[in-house]
This record gives C-alpha cells, structure tokens and sequence, in this order.
C-alpha cells in the first residue's frame, strides 16, 4: 500500500470509531462492553477503512508526480554547444586568446538567435550553414 492510501485508512478508521463509539455511549444497552467494542472496529474498518483507503489511492493516482520539463533541443543550440565546447578547448590550450575566443563564441550566439527568430528553417538555410562552417572552424 502507498502511503496515501494507509492515511485514507487511519484517517478513515479514525473517524468513523469516533462515530460509532459517539453512538454506542450514548446508547443505552445491557450488551457487554467487550462485544460493544469488537462491533466499533468491525463497523469503523469496513465503513471508515476501506472507503478512506479507496479515496487514498484516488488522491494518490490525482498526485502522480510530474515528469520535469525538458526544453526542446533545437538545431541551433546544438551547433553552439559544439562551438562552446570547441571554445573550452581553446581557451584551455591558448590562454592568451580567451578574450578572442570569447567574443567570437557569443557572435555565434547572436546568429544561433538569429536563426531562432527565422522560426522553422532547414538545414541547408545560409545562416544554418555560416554557423555550421564556424563550429567547423572552431573544431567542434
């Protein structure tokens, strides 16, 4: 059993014990308390248990986690992390030319984006093709 559902039971056993056993005091009878007790439980697990656990499961199904988002991957953002990679590289083998290489990365940047406000293009589209030769360049 989830945990959901053995709350709905407690929860539900809970309240219908504290009902019946509200009834049965203030019911005046010569039955013996034990038998008094037994018919509680037995009417507090049937009435109370299995309706709070069935409303368990339901919360519980009602609940199901979220998958987490996941940003689609479009053509562009996949040419331009070949570039930052490429540029990682670089910076680490020549660090004399960080800031070049810096600069030359976010001007990808900017004809990724421009490429994005294009909307849907295809692959052989020029600016596609200018990013695609200088992620060559870079040699990613």
């Amino acid at each position: 059993m989830g945990r959901s559902t053995r709350i709905g039971f407690l929860i539900g056993t809970a309240l219908v014990t504290l009902l019946a056993a509200g009834v049965a005091l203030f019911k005046n009878t010569e039955t013996a308390p034990e038998s008094i007790a037994v018919g509680i439980l037995l009417v507090a697990l049937v009435f109370g248990g299995v309706p709070g656990a069935v409303a368990g499961m339901v919360f519980a199904l009602v609940r199901r986690p979220r998958l987490p988002y996941i940003p689609p991957v479009d053509m562009w953002s996949e040419l331009v992390e070949r570039c930052a990679e490429a540029t990682r590289k670089a910076i680490a083998a020549q660090p004399d030319r960080a800031d070049e290489l810096s600069r030359d990365l976010d001007d990808l940047r900017g004809i990724a984006q421009l490429g994005r406000a294009l909307g849907p293009v295809d692959r052989q589209h020029p600016v596609y093709r200018k990013l695609e030769r200088a992620a060559e360049d870079l040699g990613g």
